[in-house]
């Protein structure tokens, strides 16, 4: 009877039952009623959702990153970059200049060839020559390290 007054709306459950309900089910009152045990977390930021996922943020952020900036003029643009860049730069020269580098081959391998792209063969032709490049180098450095 108390049951169905609770579930018409009728009654409502006071503390003292709220807690015997959270133990008999063996949850805690926020599970109860918020139906999380943290209901008032602020979502996480997406640099933090993409720090949290690790290698699989690539498809999250390759897809993110284009509506980012859509939304963003040129110049905020060019000032995370430029922030990007320079934290790069003082942390590690070395990726600085291997970053540099392999713009420039993707510059040289994608500006002549836009109408290429269009063509999904040699689309991926030039993907897995970026790719390798990018692994040639990758491999190259780490060698130098040893």
């Amino acid at each position: 009877m108390v049951i169905s007054k609770y579930e018409s709306g009728q009654n409502k459950p006071g503390t003292r039952e709220l807690r015997l309900l959270c133990d008999a089910l063996k949850i805690s009152p926020n599970h109860l009623i918020y139906g999380t045990e943290n209901p008032h977390k602020l979502p996480e930021s997406i640099a933090e959702t993409l720090l949290n996922m690790g290698q699989q943020a690539v498809v999250p952020a390759a897809t993110i990153i284009p509506i980012i900036s859509s939304v963003l003029g040129t110049d905020d643009i060019r000032a995370i970059l430029n922030l990007a860049e320079s934290l790069l730069k003082a942390k590690s020269p070395e990726h600085h200049a291997m970053v540099t580098e392999l713009l420039q081959v993707f510059q040289d391998s994608i500006i002549p060839n836009k109408e290429a792209l269009l063509d999904p063969e040699k689309s991926a032709e030039v993907k897995e020559k970026l790719q390798k490049e990018m692994q040639d180098r990758l491999l190259a450095a780490a060698m130098q390290k040893k």
